[in-house]
């Protein structure tokens, strides 16, 4: 397995109130933020279906314009390759093993080139986003659940991979996309691992995602903000009868969390974009200047004793 490493700037201004679902973002990116609000990132995640073709990324870049965003972790992008592609404007990041099937990856604003530590994709349905900021490091996780209908056998090898993610991700993470599962009503019981809200009725899988959040201490985000159910769907099925809450983020750090919702990108796809604000300490990243060091002068042979053997302690780690 490989990674691909990258080491900007983050001044874009994000909403912190509740917004309702709609084809077009309530808090546009042309809005002036207050101070107090530039230091959030917006993480998003969508299962776009398909982003195949330089036409279907174009049109989906074309859909999330007038959407206020920083990360987005895609699923099923239907790309084959392991690969970090850059224009003016936006980095993006997949893995798929073959064309036209699954896939999984992150569209960045470019500006975010800098805090890029590494890239890892692990398998077509788990990629790892790490990232550095001044003070602190943390880890998107994107994931795509194999269907309801799928063997027990590749649930358990999905979450299994999961948390082959997290031994390679910073102890802040994020683990968001589409799980193929129900939830529902959270219980009394699991308040340790989730809020107070929910829709529908807990399916077989929704109590297997349960289970993980609760070995691994994972926040459900989604429990967390009380909205009616048309601010929660995020799936419709083809024949537009049924709508379920599938697409879930999930955290190590709930603290962090100022807002969860969904919005309604024109694009084609069935499922709708999940996004939550992210509280970030400081995402300015300063550029020392470095001069050459002073000589370093020794009160005894002892002290450069000690010092010759933890300089060469540190090269050798």
């Amino acid at each position: 397995m490989s990674s691909q490493v990258y080491t900007n700037q983050n001044n874009n201004p994000v909403p912190i109130r509740l917004v309702t679902a709609g084809s077009t973002d309530h808090n546009p990116p042309a809005l002036k933020r207050k101070t107090k609000q530039e230091n959030c990132l917006l993480i998003c995640t969508y299962n776009t279906r398909t982003l195949a073709s330089t036409e279907k990324m174009l049109d989906f870049k074309n859909a999330i314009e007038t959407i206020n965003y920083d990360v987005i972790g895609l699923s099923e992008i239907r790309r084959q390759g392991y690969s970090i592609e850059e224009d003016e404007t936006h980095i993006f990041c997949y893995y798929g093993e073959t064309q036209g099937h699954l896939g999984v990856g992150f569209l960045l604003r470019k500006k975010y080139k800098i805090n890029i530590m590494s890239f890892v994709g692990l398998s077509e349905r788990v990629a790892v986003l790490n990232l550095r900021f001044e003070n602190q490091t943390m880890s998107i996780i994107q994931v795509h659940a194999p269907t309801s209908a799928s063997p027990d056998e590749d649930i358990e090898t999905f979450y299994h991979t999961i948390e082959q993610a997290q031994l390679i991700s910073e102890k802040k993470q994020f683990i968001i996309g589409d799980f193929n599962a129900i939830t529902g009503i959270p219980k009394k019981e699991e308040n340790f691992i989730t809020g107070d809200y929910g829709s529908g009725v807990r399916n077989k899988r929704g109590h297997r995602l349960i289970q993980f959040a609760t070995e691994n201490k994972l926040t459900i985000v989604n429990t967390l903000f009380h909205k009616n159910f048309k601010q929660r769907w995020t799936w419709i099925s083809p024949d537009k009868n049924t709508k379920n809450e599938i697409d879930y983020i999930l955290t190590t750090h709930s603290k962090t969390i100022r807002n969860y919702e969904v919005l309604t990108p024109k694009f084609p796809s069935d499922h709708r974009l999940l996004r939550t604000t992210v509280m970030v300490s400081n995402q300015k990243v300063i550029r020392r200047k470095f001069q050459k060091p002073l000589p370093h002068v020794f009160k005894n042979e002892e002290d450069s004793s000690r010092y010759k053997k933890k300089l060469q302690e540190n090269i050798c780690a």
